[in-house]
C-alpha cells in the first residue's frame, strides 16, 4: 500500500470516526461533515429506505436518533476499509444500544457498509446499508450465534457455548433444530 493509500484509509477511518460520534451524540451538524450533501446519498436499513442527505438528516437523525432514543451507544467492531481510486468501501459489526423513550433500553447487533465518495472537501459517506442479525424462530426472541457471526445471545438452555463448539448452526429446541 502506497502512503497515498495509507493515508487515504487513515482519512476515510477518520470520516467513520466522527460518523459514529454523530450517532452517539444524534449531532445533525456533525453528520452534515460525514455525509455526501447530495439528492444521490442512498441508505437501506430495516425500518425503510431513505434517500438524499435531507431524507438521512430528517428522518435518521432528527426523527429516529434525537427524538426516539436516549442514551445511544455504537459499539463498532471487525472493521475493514477498501480504498479505490476516489472510491471507499467500509464494513463492519455493530452492537447499538439505545434507550427508546424514557425507559425502554433496546439494543440489536448486525452488520453496516458504507460506501465513500472523494470530494473537494474530502470523503464522504454516499451509501449506508445494514442489516440486523435475525431472531430466533423457537419463540425465545434472542439471537443465534451462527458460526463466524457476532455474538451468541440466545438464552435456550439447548443453545449453548458447547453447540457452538461443535459446529453446530442450528438451535436445538425444535425438532431438526433450526437456524
Amino acid at each position: 500500500m502506497t502512503r497515498s493509500a495509507n493515508q487515504d484509509r487513515a482519512d476515510v477511518e477518520q470520516v467513520f470516526s466522527k460518523y459514529v460520534e454523530s450517532i452517539d451524540a444524534a449531532d445533525v451538524a456533525l453528520a452534515a461533515q460525514v455525509w455526501l450533501q447530495s439528492p444521490d446519498v442512498l441508505v437501506v436499513t430495516p425500518f425503510g429506505r431513505f434517500k438524499g442527505w435531507d431524507g438521512v438528516r430528517d428522518d435518521i437523525y432528527v426523527n429516529f436518533t434525537q427524538k426516539q432514543l436516549r442514551q445511544r451507544n455504537l459499539h463498532t467492531s471487525n472493521v475493514s476499509i477498501v480504498v479505490a481510486g476516489d472510491a471507499a468501501w467500509l464494513v463492519y459489526d455493530f452492537a447499538f444500544t439505545a434507550t427508546l423513550g424514557r425507559w425502554t433500553a433496546s439494543t440489536s447487533n448486525g452488520w453496516e457498509s458504507h460506501g465513500y465518495l472523494r470530494t473537494v472537501d474530502g470523503w464522504r459517506i454516499a451509501h449506508l446499508h445494514y442489516s440486523v442479525q435475525p431472531h430466533c424462530r423457537c419463540g425465545h426472541g434472542r439471537r443465534h450465534r451462527a458460526p463466524g457471526s457476532v455474538a451468541l445471545s440466545c438464552a435456550h438452555p439447548h443453545w449453548t457455548s458447547e453447540l457452538a463448539h461443535q459446529g453446530r448452526r442450528t438451535c436445538a429446541c425444535a425438532p431438526g433444530g433450526h437456524e
